[in-house]
């Protein structure tokens, strides 16, 4: 295999460009052969293929972590994450209640809480003193005390005021409540360690909900990862989730013994593995799948959230700009409509399917985006992608059902992509122009009144 040979499949294992592999490359020899490095001229042109391709692979080694070690508890488990279901603060309601109640009348709220939920949670005042954060209930009464430092209020103060004062919700236990509590959530096709090398994934993708520490960490899609995670059962419900709060993954096939790896890199091609282990849907039956579909969630609206498929289509329009909304993640929506040959022929005039992606989507895991050998292009109108979607339902004003979908992935066929041309050196080159308008312009219309 060559130096070339090596650093393409390092770059499909770890999920990253051909370009950045060697960039990381040419790091680690800055920090750890710094002599070797400027023995070389501190560049990687030049050098002997044998000896670039010795140093590599101990550079791979280097760099790689062995056998699915990652940190956190619970099992390892192994296969891809095909979804990204966003990032939600559990706790937003309640705290806005709480201020909400505070900034109109802070006695009140301190003397008779709020209600959520049918339910009276108290409300404390807080305040910061020579070196710790201070609750007191109405009475002025200390309820907790925690050491820290002005400037990073504790996970349980509330700014009121626009950061004035601080309040606190109060637990039966008269000590705070936490008022953040980030959740971040992946849809994955995994199995455990030992199971995935016989069996293979297991037939319906899991929901892997990240808390605490876990939440602030963003996972690489359709690449193939090894993580520790419990698995456990959702929240009011008795769907099968896999639940982590602390979370330090691994990338690549380090955990397939090497008379596998052969298979494991065919099968852990996006779109081959998308098309064989994720439930798969043609675009002109969506609708149809989200009505037969079980394990449905009702909303109060009269609306259902259905179930996490794959479509595929050409893409047909795509929102770069985006547009502004307060409650996307990252601020926009980034929508495509998707198409195909059969949605052409029923209806030539309106023939595509709405597909809401938002900024995260886009900036974090380039759904916009091709990756090519060597580096993330954008796409054009035509291009042949696999969406992985959850569809919605919501009751209009006349009673109609209408449906969404939200695009949780979408990954891009390299070979089936058109890529966009990059705007010329001197697109916004005015030189032509630099004459224009030095001649004074005679004015036909002065003197008249």
């Amino acid at each position: 295999m060559t130096y070339k040979d090596e650093v393409k499949k390092t770059a499909e294992e770890r999920g990253v460009t051909q370009k950045e592999v060697e960039a990381g490359f040419e790091d680690w020899l800055k920090t750890s052969l710094g002599d070797l490095w400027k023995a070389r001229g501190e560049t990687l042109k030049g050098w002997p293929s044998d000896d670039k391709l010795d140093v590599f692979r101990q550079y791979y080694a280097a760099s790689a972590r062995r056998g699915g070690s990652s940190s956190g508890s619970g099992e390892t488990w192994v296969g891809m994450v095909v979804g990204y279901l966003g990032l939600n603060d559990n706790m937003r309601q309640q705290r806005e209640k709480a201020r909400d109640a505070a900034e109109i009348n802070l006695n009140n709220a301190l003397k008779f809480g709020m209600q959520h939920n049918e339910r009276t949670v108290g409300i404390g005042r807080v305040y910061f003193d020579t070196g710790n954060w201070v609750a007191v209930d109405a009475s002025d009464s200390k309820l907790y005390t925690e050491a820290g430092s002005q400037e990073n209020p504790p996970n349980w103060a509330i700014p009121i005021n626009n950061g004035v004062a601080y309040v606190c919700m109060i637990k039966e236990d008269r000590r705070p409540k936490v008022a953040y509590l980030w959740k971040r959530r992946w849809v994955v096709v995994v199995n455990t360690l030992d199971k995935f090398l016989s069996e293979g994934p297991r037939s319906e993708p899991l929901v892997l909900e990240c808390s605490f520490d876990a939440a602030q960490t963003k996972l690489v899609m359709n690449v193939p990862i090894s993580f520790r995670a419990e698995e456990g059962t959702a929240w009011g419900s008795d769907e099968t989730i896999l639940e982590a709060r602390n979370l330090d993954p691994n990338y690549g096939l380090d955990w397939v013994p090497e008379n596998a790896l052969s298979k494991a890199n065919a099968m852990f091609q996006p779109d081959q593995f998308i098309a064989q282990f994720m439930p798969v849907c043609a675009l002109e039956d969506f609708m149809d799948y989200h009505d037969k579909a079980e394990n449905k969630i009702s909303l109060r609206n009269g609306g259902e959230i259905g179930p996490i498929f794959a479509v595929m289509g050409e893409v047909d329009y795509i929102n770069s700009d985006g547009k502004e909304d307060q409650y996307a993640e990252g601020g926009s929506k980034h929508p495509i409509v998707l198409t195909n040959q059969n949605l052409r022929r029923e209806d030539p005039s309106n023939s595509g399917v709405w597909v809401n992606l938002n900024y995260a989507h886009v900036k974090d895991h380039h759904a916009h985006q091709v990756k090519k050998d060597d580096g993330w292009y954008d796409y054009q109108q035509g291009s042949r992608v696999w969406c992985v979607i959850q569809t919605r339902t919501w009751v209009g004003q006349t009673g109609d059902i209408n449906y969404n979908m939200e695009g949780l992935n979408v990954y891009a066929l390299p070979l089936r992509s058109i890529v966009s041309p990059k705007p010329a050196a001197n697109t916004n080159d005015v030189g032509q122009f630099d004459d224009f308008g030095t001649e004074p312009v005679k004015d036909k219309w002065a003197g008249l009144p």
